[in-house]
């Protein structure tokens, strides 16, 4: 999965990263940053659930570097470590 950062949307839509970041909190409620984050664990719960692939492969296809980060991230969001998740 390719980066998303502000610095690509800017460039992508011609717009300031200071205004992209402004306009996408009005409409959506989270920061970019917080909402791909929150994607990525949608992606990576769907992966646990039907997919037999290793956890670490399954972190790096939804776009994580570090899979401490990725639990850290998922039991955050879920409330469940990623093993766990998909056990259920």
């Amino acid at each position: 999965m390719n980066p998303i950062t502000l610095e690509l949307l800017s460039k992508k839509f011609y717009l300031s990263k200071f205004y992209i970041s402004r306009i996408f909190i009005e409409i959506t409620g989270f920061s970019v940053f917080e909402y791909l984050q929150h994607r990525r664990i949608i992606e990576a719960q769907k992966m646990l659930k039907n997919s037999r692939k290793e956890i670490a492969d399954i972190c790096y296809d939804c776009g994580f570097n570090n899979i401490q980060y990725f639990y850290l991230v998922f039991k955050k969001m879920t409330r469940t470590a990623p093993y766990k998740y998909r056990k259920h």
